[in-house]
């Protein structure tokens, strides 16, 4: 304990000898870093509890794919740190709530209470990639929001997910008919807002690693052409000289 700055993720298991009932995730959590809990306990009140603890996610250990999911955890939990994501809702407690799990992850965050704040949010931050969006906000609601948001930033630039703890069956639809890329009711369990916000991510980071690649590639055509332009030029010219001897 003390040297929490020294470590960006703790993988712990709920029952050790010397720590039982949980407390290694208590000590990680007290220090400070984001604790994924590996377990083979399998209940939904121990999920809540330790949720409530702060832990950053969990997996059963009894899963053929909960190894593979730890290790995309932890990457992912790595990687956060280079992501932005903006917060857009006009109740400070959903605000604090949404904000409190996402540090769990490592993510940057910009909060924002109103549409107009976040059109001019993401002005002034054009590295934001991900963007929570409240459906009924006092001014701007956040249909407006989104629309106005796919105007400045493609759905490959920027993943929209719309929230609402009110409104029919439609919404979800008008959501995603007005740009968004995902949709939540509230009120939502961390879990599962944690899940679609980190896959979001995952999407940004496939989009923004085929963008590089695509600019090295034509980077490395330019350069060949260039280099290989001269050769060819006097390949070119001693052919036409030779055909006309």
């Amino acid at each position: 304990e003390g040297a929490g700055q020294d470590y960006f993720v703790a993988i712990v298991d709920l029952h050790l000898p010397d720590a039982v009932d949980g407390k290694a995730v208590e000590l990680v959590s007290r220090a400070g870093i984001p604790a994924i809990v590996f377990t083979a306990v399998s209940d939904r009140a121990m999920e809540e509890d330790l949720w409530s603890r702060g832990i950053a996610d969990y997996a059963h250990k009894s899963g053929a794919f909960s190894l593979e999911y730890v290790v995309w955890a932890v990457n992912r939990i790595y990687l956060n740190r280079n992501l932005a994501v903006m917060v857009v809702d006009d109740s400070r407690v959903a605000r604090r709530n949404m904000e409190r799990l996402l540090k769990r992850q490592n993510y940057q965050i910009h909060s924002v209470a109103s549409g107009e704040e976040a059109l001019d949010c993401i002005e002034r931050n054009p590295d934001i990639a991900i963007a929570v969006v409240d459906c009924f906000m006092e001014g701007m609601g956040g249909l407006a929001l989104t629309g106005a948001l796919r105007e400045v930033k493609s759905s490959s630039e920027l993943e929209i997910i719309g929230v609402s703890a009110q409104g029919g069956q439609n919404l979800p639809a008008q959501f995603i008919k007005a740009g968004a890329n995902d949709y939540l009711v509230k009120p939502f369990v961390p879990e599962e807002l944690l899940c679609r916000i980190n896959r979001s991510a995952d999407r940004i980071e496939s989009y923004i690693t085929q963008k590089k690649l695509n600019e090295d590639k034509n980077k490395l055509l330019g350069t060949a052409a260039h280099d290989i332009r001269g050769p060819l030029a006097a390949i070119n010219t001693a052919s036409k000289m030779i055909l006309h001897q």
